[in-house]
């Protein structure tokens, strides 16, 4: 399941990338002003995964570790 997650991610990742570049190269807007638009969503995407990575851990402790001894008292 996480696996499909990921993957779905990277594709709509890849998707606004390709997007994004076709857009600005259409607008005829300078490379670097290009480059800093793409580095920026690829920050905003790491974060994204980042901060779903902790989510997610979180979600597993609580299930497994909080949820469980609740529901066994």
């Amino acid at each position: 399941m996480e696996t499909l997650l990921l993957i779905v991610h990277l594709a709509v990742f890849a998707a606004v990338i390709f997007w994004m570049s076709k857009d600005l190269r259409k607008r005829e807007v300078g490379a670097r002003t290009r480059l800093f638009w793409l580095l920026l969503v690829l920050a905003l995407a790491v974060l994204f995964f980042i901060f779903g990575t902790i989510l997610g851990l979180a979600l597993y402790y609580y299930r497994f570790f909080v949820y469980e001894r609740e529901k066994q008292n």
